[in-house]
């Protein structure tokens, strides 16, 4: 066998062995590409999960710093209700009645302030006495809804400006109110 026929024998298996490597080369590249895309997928799913816990860490931070702010107006003998009073709003529903609302809820009631319903999408139908009404449910007259949840409320705001006939007023910014005054 000559130099020619022997270069020629290596050619053909060169070209053999080239579409195995090719063959490898495809399954390397998709079993790259699954990896990658499944780490894609559990950094998405990390981010996500982080996003979740910063939105709740800042709302505690929020509920932190608005009870810390309404012990010091009941501290520097401030009321809610009279401010509620000199500002002509006798009949108040409160949106959101689960820790700040059930507190603002007890102490207007003391106050004699007239509290007419609550709203809440996952609380029970009846609060000692007074009726609780979906978000989406028809609302009855009120003279200031005081919304509570205060991390939501420019999507609680918008949502019901066009549905009722009253103001509707973040609790952080009637504590904010009552504080100047």
């Amino acid at each position: 066998m000559g130099c020619f026929e022997k270069s020629r024998n290596l050619e053909f298996r060169s070209i053999g062995r080239g579409n195995k490597l090719e063959v490898m080369d495809k399954k390397l590249k998709t079993c790259v590409f699954g990896a990658f895309s499944l780490f894609a997928w559990i950094l998405w799913k990390i981010n996500r999960q982080m996003e979740i816990e910063r939105k709740k860490a800042d709302k505690y931070e929020q509920l932190y710093k608005m009870m810390t702010q309404w012990m010091e107006i009941k501290q520097n003998g401030l009321s809610i209700s009279k401010w509620l009073i000199e500002n002509k709003y006798y009949k108040v529903a409160i949106y959101g009645l689960y820790l700040i609302g059930e507190r603002l809820y007890t102490e207007l009631s003391d106050e004699k302030i007239d509290i007419v319903y609550g709203i809440d999408s996952r609380c029970r139908s009846y609060l000692e006495g007074i009726r609780v009404y979906r978000p989406m449910e028809q609302l009855p007259q009120a003279d200031i809804i005081i919304v509570t949840a205060v991390a939501e409320f420019e999507d609680i705001r918008d949502h019901l400006q066009d549905r009722v006939c009253c103001p509707v007023l973040s609790f952080r910014d009637i504590l904010d109110e009552v504080s100047i005054s």
